[in-house]
């Protein structure tokens, strides 16, 4: 019988973190925009306030 063993290996999303903010210092992305990744879930709160230097908190003008 065949057996199949899956091992899970979390991916390493520093990168896409560090992308992130190099985007946020050309001015190409501003708060708002991180905001969105955040509530899209793709960016963690604690990310935004490494990259911002703000607390993140939830708004209206957010994606959910």
């Amino acid at each position: 019988m065949l057996k199949l063993n899956f091992t899970f290996k979390p991916f390493n999303l520093n990168p896409c973190y560090t992308q992130a903010e190099k985007m946020y210092n050309w001015g190409w992305i501003d708060k708002h925009d991180l905001a969105n990744d955040v509530a899209q879930g793709t960016l963690p709160a604690s990310e935004y306030e490494r990259i911002t230097g703000d607390k993140y908190e939830v708004s209206e003008g957010t994606a959910k």
